[in-house]
């Protein structure tokens, strides 16, 4: 099974939907809106296991568009797997695309547990 990562924005609404609901995140709730703000995001980089989306990175920084060279910051708003087997395998490639895609020189995850 080899995962393909790509920051081209191909998924539709009802694949982020699906994804997000399956972490229990709320934001599902409004895939619309969900789907809108990814779509209007610099930087997006999704993994696909064929035609399945099994993870996605939402990443802000502060380059005012995309512009190379002046970043001081960066933020991943959004580390979503899919909680099926191949989920630790995609963690770190996701990440490791982010670090290159956005010239990121050090990252920092924070996770947060659910009751």
């Amino acid at each position: 099974m080899a995962i393909e990562y790509t920051e081209e924005k191909r998924f539709t609404v009802e694949q982020v939907e699906a994804l997000f609901k399956s972490v229990g995140w709320e934001s599902a709730q409004w895939p619309e809106r969900l789907f809108k703000a990814l779509q209007h995001s610099d930087t997006v980089i999704s993994a696909w296991d064929g035609g399945y989306l099994v993870g996605l990175v939402r990443v802000l920084d502060d380059t005012g568009g995309g512009e190379s060279g002046g970043m001081r910051q960066s933020w991943a708003t959004y580390v979503v797997v899919d909680g099926y087997p191949v989920a630790m395998f995609t963690i770190r490639p996701l990440v490791h695309t982010v670090k290159i895609t956005a010239d990121v020189r050090r990252c920092c995850a924070m996770t947060r547990d659910h009751e």
